[in-house]
């Protein structure tokens, strides 16, 4: 008998998966509300050189920083708005015909 040959769970499901990632830097281009930029994006503010009992880094950033995913959610604002059109528009025409 031989061994079952052992292959890792493949996780995609619609074929190949291609990483879009951006490395995410302080000089990089921000969204339009930001007007300072990302600023700095990683600082250490406990450190055990100053009598802290660990090492505490801070990493912020928001979430419109670098490769995100929001894009399904403003897709699916704009499919839901398509398809209420057709309603506003009757309403609007029949609040015009009632005057």
């Amino acid at each position: 008998m031989q061994p079952m040959e052992r292959r890792p769970v493949r996780r995609e499901v619609y074929g190949r998966i291609y990483d879009i990632t951006h490395r995410i830097t302080n000089c990089m281009p921000v969204y339009a509300d930001q007007v300072d930029g990302v600023g700095v994006l990683l600082w250490l503010t406990d450190c055990t050189k100053n009598g802290s009992l660990s090492n505490i880094s801070e990493l912020r950033f928001t979430s419109h920083t670098g490769t995100h995913t929001d894009a399904l959610a403003m897709f699916l604002i704009i499919i839901m708005m398509l398809a209420l059109m057709p309603m506003l528009l009757i309403w609007k025409f029949r609040t015009a015909l009632a005057y």
